[in-house]
């Protein structure tokens, strides 16, 4: 018997908080890097955020973002979501404005837009809109 995996893609990331308050502003600049077999990336970024409760947040996320790619992982021109891809080498800023709302001390749900811009991709129709699952460990 014989147990494995192939893992193609890896990443590392983290957050630091200067100011983290439980309820008013919190200030938190966040990295990262991540690879596949043929592209890597890199971010760096900050997030200013103000709880009104312990269970209701907003927040504002720049991203400053760095990928290197080739053609075995999109061609250019393609279309990735709203945006569009028109170089293997791409520098751009993500920007995300949203809210987290806590239903208890370790689950939430985070809804929020985005944006891009920056050189050579085309962002598409305007800010796109996504959410996710918060868990607290």
């Amino acid at each position: 018997m014989e147990f494995g995996g192939n893992f193609s893609t890896s990443g590392l990331f983290g957050k630091y908080a200067f100011v983290n308050n439980q309820t008013g502003p919190s200030l938190a600049m966040e990295g990262g890097y991540g690879a596949t077999e043929s592209s890597s990336h890199y971010y760096l970024g900050g997030i200013g955020s103000i709880a009104f409760s312990e269970s209701f947040e907003v927040f504002i996320n720049g991203r400053l973002n760095k990928v290197d790619t080739d053609e075995d992982d999109i061609q250019v021109g393609d279309s990735v979501g709203n945006m569009t891809i028109e170089a293997t080498e791409l520098t751009y800023v993500l920007a995300t404005t949203g809210f987290n709302l806590w239903f208890n001390e370790n689950l939430g749900l985070s809804l929020y837009g985005i944006y891009a811009f920056g050189n050579d991709i085309i962002w598409d129709n305007g800010a796109a809109v996504g959410g996710s699952f918060l868990i607290k460990l």
